[in-house]
């Protein structure tokens, strides 16, 4: 864990690296500035990979009878 305190853009107070902004002039802090927000980003997946196995879900529920009767026409000519 690094805990070397880094300078404010701002006042150039010394604050923590993982501090949002800094406590004496509210500055938002240069290492949170960096970072993504985690949360949307995750959202985002989430909400990508559910309407993708929908998708999915709806292609094979669509696709199944067209198989399954191409299956037992091939099976049923086989067997005659």
């Amino acid at each position: 864990m690094n805990n070397k305190l880094v300078k404010c853009n701002a006042c150039e107070n010394m604050i923590s690296p993982r501090a949002i902004s800094c406590p004496q002039c509210g500055e938002p802090s240069a290492t949170q500035k960096a970072q993504p927000n985690r949360r949307k980003t995750k959202a985002k997946k989430s909400l990508k990979q559910f309407l993708f196995s929908i998708l999915f879900i709806i292609i094979i529920a669509l696709t199944f009878p067209y198989i399954y009767s191409y299956i037992m026409n091939n099976v049923l000519s086989q067997l005659s």
